[in-house]
Parts: C-alpha cells; structure tokens; sequence
C-alpha cells in the first residue's frame, strides 16, 4: 500500500511542545524588529518560520512507503560425477563420461541463456567437489573419469555450504547414481536430498548407463575368514567368499596359499573351481592347513587373473594367523549338568590356547553304565589334562580308570572337582586312581554315597555363616605357587583372595597322603586344593563346586585366570605366560588412509602387566621405510595410531619395551592395506535410485530426466525464474536526507546575512 506516513520524535505531543516552545521564542525575538521597515520585517519572519517548519518537518519524520517489483538473483547447482564408474562403455561404443560431455555440451547454450537469469555454477565430483567455471568459449569438464569415491551426499551437502546466503532455485545432478564412498565423505544422498526439500529446492536427477549393466568382467575375493590364534599341528579352517560377474557357466579356480616362512614363497594349500550360475553372485570357499611351524603366518586366497577380466587388483585378499608351539587339549566329564560346569567350561573357553572336550554321563542313565566307548580317550598323549567332575567311579570300566592313571604318570593332567559322589564317596578307593589321588582312603569313616541314599554330612564341610560361605585362602607353606597367583606379592594376593565370595560348601579330606601339599584352605587350615606329582604327571584334588559365585559377582577375571592357572599347572605349562611383550591389532585388512589404531603391554610370567614399562613403536612400509608412531599411555598399557596407510602392500608393527633403561623385549606383528576399487566393484547403473532422489523434492517440481532432456531441465529453470519476482517494499525518507540539513542551515545563513546588512547585529 503506497502513501506518506510521519513517526515523531517521541510522540506528537513531544512536537507539538516543542512546536508551541518555538513558536514562543519567535515572537520574543520578534521584538528587535519593530525598527525595521514593513518588508526587512516581513522577510526575517519569514525565514524564521521557513526553518521552524523545516526543523518541525524533520521531527515528523515524515516516510514515503511504495510497492515495486523486484527480481530475485538465484543459484543453479549442476553436479556432475566425474569418478571410475563413468568410464564403464555400457552406452553404445561410447562410455557413460563421453556420453555425458555431449549432452552437456549439446545443452551449453541453452545453460548459457539461463545464466542471463539465474547464476548458473558447474561442479565436478568424486570425494571432493571442483568448481568449474562455465566460460563463453566452452565447458572444461576434462577429458577423462578417475575419481575413485562417488560422495553424492557429501556433494550435495558441501555446495549448498558453498552457498549459504544464495537462494537456490535448483539442483541438476548428472550422474549413473551409485554412492561409493568412506568414511567420512559416505553421507547417504538421502540425507542430503531432504535437506534441499527443506529449502524448496527441486533435485533434478540425469542418470547415464545401463541398470545392471552385465558386460563387466570380473572375478573378485571379497572377503577371508581365518582363526587369529592356534597352534602348531591343530587343522586351521581357511573359509573366504568369491564374487564373479560376466564369467557364468564358467569354472573359476580359487586359490589358497599359507606363508611358511616369512619372505619365502607361500606353499599352495589347495585349488577350488567355483562356478556362478547368476552374474554378481556370492560363492563360498573352504580350505583347510595344519600349520607345522609356530610364528605369525600370512594366508592368502587368490583368484588367478582370467580372459578379458577388466580389473585384477581384487583377485586376492590375506589376512595373518599366529600359530603358538603348543596348544592344552583338556578332557572334562561331568555326572551332573550343574552350573559351576558352565562357567569352568566358560573361563577355560576365554582362552585361546585351551581346547576342552566336554561328555556328561547322566547318572539317570545307570542302566547303561560303565560307558563302553570312552577308553580311547584315556589313552596316554590323547589328552593334556582332565577333569573329573561330580561322577561316580561306576560309570567307568576298570580298565578304561587304569589308562586315565597310566596317562597320568606318564606325564598328563587331573583334577577332581568336589561332589556328592566325587573321591572316596564315589567309590575311587577301588579303583586304579586311588593310587595316584593326594588323599588318603579311610574306610572307617568314609564310604560309597548311594544314589538313593541321603547326603552323608559327615562327609562334606559347611560354612558356618551361609551369606560368607567357605573362604579358599592360599595355604602359608605351599600356596605360592602359580596356581593360587591372582595379584603380584603375598600380601596383595591374600587380599586378592580374601574378596572373592566363599564356597557354598566342600569335601571334607579328614587325610592326606604324605608327599601331598594342600595349596588352598579354609581360614581354620581345613584343605580345600590339595596337589599330587604321581611319576612325571601332576594331579590336583579340589574340594568345591561352587567357583562360579565369583564369576556371577563381578570377579569374572579373577574366575578366568584361576581355572587357566590350574589348567595350565597340571599340564607342566604354568611358564607359558612368561615375561613378553605384545602388541594386539582389532583387524588386519585396512583400506588406505584409514587409521591402523593398536594396543601393546608387557606382562611378567604370571602374566601381570608390568608398571612403568614404556614402549617406542614403529611401522616398516612395503617400500622399506619405517615411520616411528607416537604412544599414548592408558594404564599399564600403550596405544597408538598409524595414518600413513597411503598405499596397498604389507605392513609391519614394530615394538620395543623398556623399564628403567633395561630393554625387556619386543614384538612384531603385519597388516594389509588393500586398494579396493569402490568404483568398479558395482558399476551397475541406479536408475531407479537417482529417480528416487528426485522424487523427494516432487513437491517443489524435481522429478527424474533422460539424458537426451537435459535442455528440459533448463526450459523448466527458465519459466521458474520468472516467479523470483517479488514484491518488495520501499521506504523513502526525506528527513534524514542532506536537502533537508542544508535547507536549514541555508535559511539561518540568508537571516544572519541580512540581520547584520541591516545593522542588527
């Protein structure tokens, strides 16, 4: 609406004071006139009153507001995808990139006629964007496409920064719509796309290339799967998965390969044909090597290079195995399925280097005991160790209880776990283990417990307060051995023990043999871990059942290390944790310019972290050079990051410990870093995908195009640029004008002027 309007100085009435102020001083100073002729008097009035209306003017602050139509300048954004992908020659004799420099170039005068109206800006994309500037002789988008990440939403997301404070009218994305990007450039096109509908901003989207396009040829090992840790002599499964296009009905040969020595050519472990019966298709491999060497090993699955195969940087993928000398292979058999099984089985299962074997003879199967078909495992060097759990000697044949004593001087492992019908209340005073269990049978007082019968109390101990149950303390003279360690120094470890909960309850050993050593007991000296070295093997004789309260009340740590320590005792391996350094990798296959992150520490031969170790860590590239990385402490332990995975190959992690200048040992361990081919991996055009895009912003007019309608998009821009006339509202002011300060000053100099002509000043 168009009209003058005032806005006063502090209000009307404040002008009309001032006004009446003015108006009063004028007539006063009227006075000095009277000697003056009719007409000097009348002109000094006069331009006395001209600057009272012009100053009363200016505090009306009079404004003049009008409505005309204004065009707004708005920003056409034009993507253009310039990566591997583009290359793909699906689009006749000619590929996606060439086809899609001449329906630009076809389209550039119409692009130009739009830029009279709109700013129209070119970019290029792969990870990053480049401005190219659309000139009046051509279109430099360059001769060839080489990015090798398409980054869609990141494009999106980074020219819209570009353009904060221009209004964008569109958005014309020329691409064959497959998103292949990492972290952090792999922000969903999705996202993206509703941010340009929050705006109003139309997606116009142009796709080139074939939908499943099926003319690439190419046989990939996508992935490998392989245990990190086993050992020497133990079968190691070598599992993988293989992706074949444009090769179907065709027999693919898929290799597997273990490296022996570092350095040395790998031996080639097997040869499997594969065959796809659908382009794209997953297909799974499966080989399998015992290793005869201990060392850290690198496995390889490898896929020769085959006819017209048009990219072979993926034919093979490694990954790194670290074979131990020795494994523990433990034999454990229970009686009843009662819950302290599942967590000994648990703990022992944390650790890598045990294997345990688990049977369970119900004791509602009596009928068919003694176990016929058992005695195989007996037999000496079959087993490292075994346990013996809550069964009774009547599921065992004679004989078969006379190799399980017989492996045992021979050099294997047994402990017996307390229970109803475990030592002599299972009746194992008649067998062939009495001779080389620590106790010492007493008839008198203990005999066989009958199924049928009710517990004998007086063979078994009791707590005298329930809620803290039977503490299992290390014995003063023999409990210092490996097996009762769970904190460095003796006082520390008492205390160690002292927290975990009590046993629910035990077995009471009235006697032990002579050579036998009690290694735990309760706090009034009754035994509860009693130790035995029958010829060259050792046994163990535990009176609880109970051990896994500590596991279930926040010691599960210290319930882990207890159970390998005795394992690892028994088997003559208590020195296998012996005072090393280590460094632990969360992966072994990186991609580049990913960041290798690990950890590292230095543990005694208990396997205590060693405080104040301090560690100097470097990486060896494939091109020989090495490069130190920094390391952050956490605890006890190191950390540090690697960021210069800058090109594939093999990489070695080398670490150095000291404590007091004293150099305490080192540790080395190989990552790959593969350059995986995002772009070809897929080169299927996403039709429907790019038109899915679009259709986010339907409401604002975006919708899908094919590549021969790009000028459509620019007609389409054209007419819109016509509603980017606004009506936009004008404000004249005239009070704060120069005019209106000079005219008052003019006046008070014109009456200066004539007062002092006329002798009145």
């Amino acid at each position: 609406m168009n009209g003058w309007y005032v806005n006063p100085v502090g209000g009307t009435w404040l002008v009309v004071a001032v006004s009446t102020a003015f108006l009063a001083l004028l007539m006063l100073a009227g006075r000095d006139l009277r000697g003056l002729s009719p007409g000097r008097r009348g002109a000094l009035i006069g331009l006395r009153v001209l600057v009272f209306l012009a100053i009363v003017a200016g505090m009306l602050r009079p404004t003049y507001v009008f409505t005309e139509m204004k065009r707004h300048r708005a920003t056409v954004i034009v993507l253009v995808d310039r990566t591997k992908s583009m290359s793909v020659p699906d689009e006749g004799n000619k590929t996606r990139w060439d086809r899609l420099r001449e329906v630009v170039d076809a389209a550039l005068p119409k692009f130009r006629d739009l830029n009279e109206d709109l700013d129209v800006k070119f970019y290029t994309f792969d990870a990053t964007i480049n401005s190219v500037p659309l000139n009046s002789d051509n279109l430099d988008l360059g001769a060839t496409a080489e990015g090798t990440q398409t980054a869609i939403g990141a494009a999106m997301a980074d020219t819209l920064r570009k353009e904060t404070g221009h209004r964008i009218a569109g958005m014309i994305l020329l691409s064959d719509g497959g998103q292949n990007a990492m972290d952090p450039r792999d922000l969903a096109p999705q996202t993206a796309v509703r941010q340009l509908a929050d705006l109003g901003v139309p997606l116009y989207t142009v796709c080139f290339g074939k939908e499943g396009s099926e003319e690439r040829r190419d046989a990939a090992v996508v992935a490998i799967d392989a245990p990190r840790q086993t050992f020497v002599k133990n079968a190691v499964p070598i599992k993988g998965r293989v992706r074949i296009r444009g090769y179907r009905g065709q027999d693919i040969p898929v290799q597997a390969l273990f490296e022996v020595e570092a350095g040395k050519e790998p031996v080639l472990v097997g040869t499997q044909n594969v065959r796809a019966v659908r382009d794209g298709e997953d297909l799974p491999v499966e080989f399998s090597y015992i290793p005869q060497v201990a060392g850290e090993h690198k496995i390889t699955l490898r896929i020769p290079p085959q006819s017209e195969e048009q990219d072979t940087s993926n034919n093979e993928t490694s990954t790194y195995v670290q074979v131990s000398a020795g494994g523990l292979n433990v034999f454990y058999i229970e009686g009843e399925p009662r819950v302290e099984q599942r967590f000994l089985r648990r703990s022992l299962g944390a650790s890598p280097d045990i294997k345990v074997d688990f049977k369970w003879f119900d004791h509602r199967d009596r009928k068919n005991w003694p176990v016929k078909d058992i005695g195989e495992q007996f037999k000496p060097g079959k087993y490292d160790v075994y346990i013996l759990g809550d069964i009774d000697s009547k599921a065992f044949q004679p004989s078969d209880l006379a190799s399980l004593r017989l492996a045992v001087e021979r050099g294997a492992g047994l402990i017996m776990l307390g229970g109803f019908h475990s030592f002599w209340a299972g009746g194992y005073q008649d067998t062939a283990l009495r001779e080389i269990l620590p106790l010492a049978p007493d008839r008198a007082k203990f005999d066989r417990q009958g199924f049928d019968e009710p517990i004998r109390e007086e063979m078994h101990l009791k707590p005298a307060n329930r809620d803290v149950g039977l503490k299992m303390l290390p014995d003063k003279k023999f409990g210092n051995i490996s097996v009762m360690r769970l904190a460095p120094g003796d006082d520390q470890n008492r205390a160690a023990w002292l927290r975990l909960p009590g046993l629910e309850g035990a077995n009471l050993f009235p006697e032990l043999k002579l050579a036998a050593k009690p290694l735990a007991v309760t706090p009034d000296g009754r035994p509860l871990l009693v130790a035995g070295e029958p010829g060259a093997g050792r046994v163990l004789a535990f009176a609880g059942d109970s051990t896994w309260h500590w596991y279930m009340e926040g010691f599960e740590a210290e319930h882990k290390r207890f159970w390998r320590q005795v394992v690892l005792w028994l088997a003559k391996k208590e020195d296998v944790e012996k005072n090393g350094v280590w460094v632990r990798l969360p992966q072994r296959q990186y991609m580049p310019h990913r960041p290798v992150e690990f950890t590292v520490g230095a543990a005694t031969a208990q396997g205590d972290p060693i405080a104040g170790a301090t560690f100097e860590a470097s990486v060896t590239l494939p091109n020989g050079s090495r490069a130190p990385v920094r390391m952050s402490r956490v605890g006890n332990q190191a950390t540090g990051a690697f960021r210069e995975t800058l090109g594939p190959g093999e990489y070695a992690i080398q670490i150095v410990a000291s404590k007091d200048k004293a150099v305490l040992g080192e540790a080395h361990t190989r990552f790959m870093v593969y350059e995986q081919d995002l772009e070809m991996e897929n080169p299927g055009a996403m039709t429907s995908f790019m038109a899915s895009l679009s259709a986010i912003t339907k409401d604002y007019g975006g919708r899908s195009y094919p590549p021969e309608n790009l000028t459509d998009i620019c007609d389409a821009l054209k007419r819109q640029s016509k509603d980017l006339e606004v009506p936009t509202e004008t404000k004249t002011t005239p009070w704060d004008k120069p005019p209106l300060f000079l005219a008052i000053v003019g006046l008070l100099v014109v009456e200066w002027y004539l007062r002092k002509k006329w002798g009145l000043v």
